[in-house]
């Protein structure tokens, strides 16, 4: 399974891709206005500085893009991600409580069913239904 088939982006000294370029990059990006609204509110609906962040890429249009071949299912990303030693470390890092886990996904509902069902020591926060065009970052 390639890595760039499941993303994942864990927050302090436990993140992936510390030394990674691409984890760089995406430090030097500014959101906009809008962007930084939706940030806000999740960080506050988070509520905590240990979290994680998965970009659950379950739809069906990615499913169909050549012949499924990148496609992972919910549960198979899930699983990934909770045998990871970062996951094991934010959750210790709660003492009991729930871990934050945000998620994006245009399909909520399955993610969120997955993530109780495998997980059930997390708290799962989704992406808003939509986002437009505005809600971009600038490099």
């Amino acid at each position: 399974l390639k890595r760039s088939t499941w993303q994942i982006f864990a927050s302090g000294d436990v993140n992936l891709e510390k030394d990674h370029k691409f984890y760089w990059f995406l430090r030097g990006l500014k959101p906009n206005d809008k962007a930084t609204k939706e940030v806000s509110r999740i960080r506050k609906e988070i509520g905590s500085s240990a979290y994680l962040a998965v970009h659950m890429r379950i739809e069906n249009d990615w499913r169909a893009f050549k012949r499924g071949k990148y496609y992972v299912n919910a549960s198979e990303i899930i699983r990934m991600t909770t045998a990871q030693k970062f996951f094991k470390k934010l959750v210790q890092q709660h003492q009991g409580a729930m871990l934050p886990v945000f998620v994006a996904t245009g399909y909520k509902d399955e993610a969120r069913k997955e993530w109780n069902k495998a997980a059930p020591h997390v708290r799962v926060i989704m992406n808003e239904p939509s986002y437009d065009d505005e809600l971009t970052f600038n490099a």
